[in-house]
């Protein structure tokens, strides 16, 4: 089929898609004014992985460096996914090619680099690549294409790892250093981190041409490779002084509008569709109060896909509803960021040791089964689709990924239940997520109980929804208390749960626990699956002085062959 995009700005509708689309509402026995039908318009991006670039260069050989990298983007494909999203710089302002745009990594020697081993292998290793004529970002593209992959290259548009220190660390560009005094932020719009304030602020023109010449640079070198661009507002979410958000938002507006008009060019010249990505904050609020207008985009035909995500954790309750029937309004693929880091927790491991039900060693990588509940959560919702974000494979700078990761992918890819132990959770706060206004959603826990107080948990997926027998499904509730000997009721659904076992969590002597982390761990049996509702479920937690860190719902199934078998003899 032809690609013509639908320029709701300009008024310019595209006859063959309605003609489509109206052929393909008939066949589905739907109102021609009804819900477009989405894989009409867009293509199948599949699962879709971000690689945040930080291995472009991992050799002060630049040759070597450009074999990992390819071996890097097949380890990439082997996964399964269908896009492949490549981060063009570390942060926003270096990049990881030969730029006249902007700075490449490496531009200027600092402090931090002579005082960290880490930074001068990095940096040192950059300079020889880039200096020696490589393009990371062509690099990845290729092979990305030649392993069957769509490609779009993606801009932080304002990544703030550099604020802390900005005049002595790498990651700090040239533009920054030439106008820091008039084109930063200066009044921080986050009363909990003022360092926020050294961010460019896109109120001035010269900040948004900056930032246009890179993306214009990046797809001109690119065009013959890439099937669009992502705009990465989620790194981070703060682009205008207190206050002045609301005011700014039509300028960020503008910017994207200009983004997606090169694009057009690009996918007339290049006779194949240009899809323009955005990271957002994980609500419409959030979205507001950073001054990105998403649902004017979808309404204007500027987007073709949203990722609302996180800042830095796995969610499992972003508030994604409203952006989900904006986006079926207007044709435009909702896919929710998922990541493979949580806030720290002692993590439930139901799946594979239901005898005892806890990995005692706290921290904060996600498992497999919270990443496909919330997955689960996502799809019930209904989300398009699913983005993996921060997935680095392992750490020795060549992948293949770890196993589960490819199960993972798997089990997303088909995008239905598929017999998967999964482990719901209430997500909890993390780097001052609770803040209000802010970047992100209000969150239910830690949360203080006197008395009786009743927790939203969305189950997205119930145990009934394969065939297979189930294993067994549990509670977990993560307590602390005055006394150290917490104990609680719980109510599921207006069912009382029995409590199954109690565990303390494992100190280490060496280290102290973080506020967050539990002191015990109570396990409740879930005896009737029936009692799980899909949707937002209800636990009533009764107790006294109780400090609640963890709300958890799993179960698992008998999913191996010969057990199956031997249940039935």
């Amino acid at each position: 089929m032809e690609y013509v995009r639908v320029d709701q700005r300009r008024g310019i509708r595209a006859v063959k898609w309605i003609a489509l689309a109206l052929l393909l509402s008939i066949v589905a026995g739907e109102s021609a004014l009804g819900q477009p039908d989405l894989q009409s318009r867009r293509p199948n991006f599949g699962v879709i992985l971000n690689d945040d670039g930080d291995l472009s260069f991992v050799s002060p050989e630049p040759a070597i460096s450009e074999q990992i990298l390819r071996l890097n983007i097949d380890g990439d494909a082997a996964l399964g996914i269908g896009t492949l999203v490549y981060c063009v710089g570390s942060g926003s302002d270096v990049l990881n090619y030969p730029s006249t745009a902007g700075s490449p990594v490496g531009w200027r020697t600092t402090v931090t680099e002579k005082e960290s081993t880490t930074w001068t292998y990095r940096t040192e290793n950059a300079r020889n690549a880039i200096a020696s004529g490589l393009d990371a970002v062509r690099i990845a593209g290729e092979q990305a294409k030649s392993n069957g992959l769509r490609f779009l290259p993606s801009l932080r548009m304002n990544d703030s790892h550099f604020m802390k220190q900005p005049f002595d660390y790498p990651l700090t560009g040239e533009f920054w250093m030439k106008n820091y005094a008039s084109l930063r932020i200066k009044d921080s719009p986050i009363s909990f981190n003022s360092d926020y304030a050294n961010l460019l602020d896109y109120t001035h023109e010269e900040v948004r041409n900056h930032r246009l010449a890179v993306i214009n640079e990046i797809i001109d070198r690119n065009k013959d490779i890439i099937d669009g661009f992502e705009l990465d507002f989620n790194r981070v979410q703060v682009f205008f002084p207190k206050g002045k958000a609301e005011e700014g938002a039509p300028l960020m507006t503008d910017l994207v509008r200009q983004v997606r008009q090169r694009l057009d060019q690009v996918s007339a010249e290049q006779q194949r569709p240009m899809s323009l990505f955005v990271r957002i904050p994980p609500s419409p609020e959030s979205c507001q109060w950073a001054g990105l207008d998403v649902k004017k985009w979808m309404q204007e035909g500027l987007i073709d896909l949203i990722s609302p995500a996180q800042l830095m954790t796995l969610a499992h309750d972003m508030p994604i509803r409203e952006f989900i029937a904006d986006a079926r309004q207007y044709g435009v693929l909702v896919y929710p960021s998922l990541y493979p880091r949580t806030s720290w927790r002692t993590p439930l491991d139901f799946s594979s040791r239901p005898n005892l039900g806890l990995d005692k060693a706290v921290n904060r990588a996600a498992k497999k089964e919270e990443l496909l509940a919330a997955a689960a959560n996502y799809r019930a919702m209904g989300a398009d689709g699913f983005y993996l974000f921060n997935f680095y494979g392992t750490e020795t700078g060549v992948r293949p990924h770890p196993d589960w990761m490819y199960a993972l992918v798997a089990s997303l890819k088909r995008n239905a239940p598929d017999g998967s132990a999964k482990t719901f959770a209430v997500t909890k706060t993390y780097y001052y997520d609770n803040v209000v206004p802010s970047y992100a959603y209000v969150k239910q826990l830690p949360a203080d109980v006197s008395g009786s107080r009743t927790f939203a948990i969305e189950i997205g997926e119930l145990p009934t929804d394969t065939p297979l027998p189930l294993k067994g499904s549990v509670l977990r509730l993560g307590l602390k208390s005055e006394g150290g000997n917490a104990t609680a009721e719980v109510q599921l659904n207006g069912t009382d749960l029995t409590l199954w076992k109690v565990f303390q969590t494992a100190k280490d002597p060496e280290k102290a626990s973080p506020a967050d982390v539990a002191s015990e761990t109570a396990i409740f049996l879930i005896e009737d699956p029936e009692i799980l509702r899909r949707g937002v479920n209800e636990v009533a937690v009764v107790g006294d002085k109780l400090n609640v860190t963890d709300l958890e719902i799993a179960f698992a199934h008998e999913n191996r062959l010969s057990r199956l078998l031997m249940t039935r003899s």
